[in-house]
């Protein structure tokens, strides 16, 4: 059967358009692959003229922390009491504001944490008077709450719930007056609150020396503690807490992620990852280099990891790596010299976002992207 030159003509055609349509999503795809920067959010405070020293840890501009509770809604917030809510997957960010961090005269908000879809809390504080807010609609509405009694004032960094009425906090203990009588060592000491009634009232479980920075609960009252060089351990659900870990220099772990109750992570302010795999009992020391771009980490301040083998780390210079192994070997993804510091990641199903210094708010995709 012979081909007429109009057959060949409409073949050809349909030819290129076959090969135009696999070359623009195969290049989409890699595109959404890449790290892109967030820059339509619709509150003038974080747009500063000066960018924040790359090592600055006390950035007033900086996001925080950041929670996902659907594909589409999410939460951020940082420094100057910034709180923002996006609808529409991270595109857009608008301002929210919750009149009970004015009226209660918050510097900082430190996180936000969402338990489901409709149960979430904020902590922050200023000096030594600590700020929670919860919700039980998905933030349409917040309500101040949080008794902690006259035992001891803190400013609280982190929180976490394992169900609407168990959770647990960190604070910054304010021990100027202790200080000041040279019965205390530094002006701020770690506290661990514990709640057994969705964060009305507060007992105090456990008082560091150190500031304490993050928290991970693995299992069956399993809990890990980071501190300056250190991680704390209970294994009764806060109630009692060992020393099981110490870097050998004075290193801030400033972040651990466990991707299960067995295996975990934690980042420094160094060039330092550290990786478990018997619940935090014993930790191997890994070093992250480029040498390509003869660049070291300059420090991290966050870790996320999406299953056992694909993982990211980020901190100053807004530099992040990722490893597809495990950890055994590392890829630089981003850089900005002269960028603040990428303090927290989140994910959705098909997006992975971190945000820090400046109100830096930087996404990319993760799916099909080997």
């Amino acid at each position: 059967m012979k081909t007429n030159v109009s057959e060949k003509i409409v073949i050809s055609k349909l030819l290129v358009l076959v090969l135009i349509f696999v070359w623009f999503f195969s290049d989409n795809s890699f595109a959404q692959c890449d790290w892109k920067r967030v820059t339509r959010i619709s509150n003038k405070i974080l747009q500063t003229r000066h960018p924040t020293n790359y090592y600055s840890f006390n950035d007033r501009k900086a996001l925080e922390s950041i929670e996902f509770i659907s594909m589409m809604d999410g939460w951020t917030v940082g420094g100057d009491n910034i709180v923002l809510k996006t609808t529409d997957g991270g595109n857009t960010w608008k301002t929210k504001k919750i009149k009970f961090i004015k009226q209660a005269g918050t510097s900082r908000v430190y996180e936000v944490f969402f338990l489901n879809s409709k149960r979430g809390w904020i902590v922050g504080g200023r000096g030594s008077k600590a700020l929670i807010l919860a919700t039980k609609d998905g933030g349409k509405k917040w309500k101040q709450i949080g008794d902690f009694g006259d035992k001891v004032d803190s400013v609280l960094t982190t929180i976490v719930f394992i169900n609407e009425k168990i959770g647990w906090a960190l604070g910054q203990k304010d021990t100027t007056k202790e200080f000041k009588k040279g019965i205390a060592d530094d002006h701020k000491m770690g506290a661990i609150w514990h709640t057994s009634d969705g964060g009305n009232s507060w007992q105090l479980q456990h008082l560091d020396e150190d500031a304490l920075f993050s928290l991970e609960v693995l299992d069956d009252g399993v809990l890990l503690v980071s501190g300056v060089d250190y991680v704390i351990k209970s294994e009764n659900a806060g109630k009692t807490w060992d020393k099981i870990f110490k870097t050998k220099s004075v290193s801030l772990i400033s972040k651990i992620d466990f991707v299960d109750k067995n295996e975990g992570w934690a980042i420094t302010g160094y060039e330092n990852v550290f990786h478990t795999r018997d619940s935090g009992e014993t930790w191997d020391d890994i070093y992250i280099v480029d040498k390509t771009h003869n660049l070291t980490s300059s420090g991290f301040a966050t870790v996320h990891f999406r299953n056992r083998l694909e993982g990211w780390v980020a901190g100053a210079n807004e530099v992040i790596f990722s490893t597809q192994d495990g950890g055994k070997t590392w890829s630089l993804e981003h850089f900005r010299k002269g960028g603040g510091v990428l303090r927290d990641f989140a994910q959705t199903k098909d997006k992975l976002f971190v945000v820090g210094g400046n109100g830096t708010i930087l996404s990319r995709g993760i799916v099909n992207c080997q």
